[in-house]
């Protein structure tokens, strides 16, 4: 750890007040591994939470916290863009197998991507219900 003033004022021109630390990763890792603390695994993602609108990122956000608590393991796209894109990356880049389409009306819509079907829209309670049913 330490001063880091002069580090930022090389690249701004001026010196800025900054601290800052870092960590051997690689270290930290040999080290739980010589204790035997087991390093949690999130399995792969089962769930993309899609966004279309930077209106709709409080609600997204929102509905992955809940599918989370229900011990989905799920990815939310950062960013608005384009629906097709989002479902290709989620497909076919991150081998995703299911979507969650928000609706303007406050509903979502799951989307199987391997079947390339959608369901109903429904509420988010009853989509953890039933994505936690289709991957049972």
């Amino acid at each position: 750890g330490g001063r880091y003033d002069g580090l930022i004022g090389r690249f701004l021109g001026t010196p800025v007040p900054a601290v800052g630390f870092s960590i051997g990763f690689e270290r930290l890792l040999l080290v739980l591994r010589e204790q035997n603390i087991p390093l949690a695994s999130t399995g792969s993602p089962q769930v993309f939470v899609t966004l279309t609108e930077a209106a709709q990122q409080g609600q997204a956000f929102a509905l992955a916290t809940t599918l989370r608590a229900k011990g989905l393991n799920v990815v939310v796209q950062p960013e608005p863009g384009k629906l097709v894109s989002q479902l290709k990356t989620a497909d076919e880049v991150l081998r995703i197998p299911f979507a969650v389409l928000l609706e303007a009306d406050g509903k979502v819509t799951i989307k199987d991507l391997k079947a390339r079907a959608s369901g109903q829209p429904m509420t988010p309670n009853e989509v953890a219900a039933d994505l936690l049913h289709r991957l049972a």
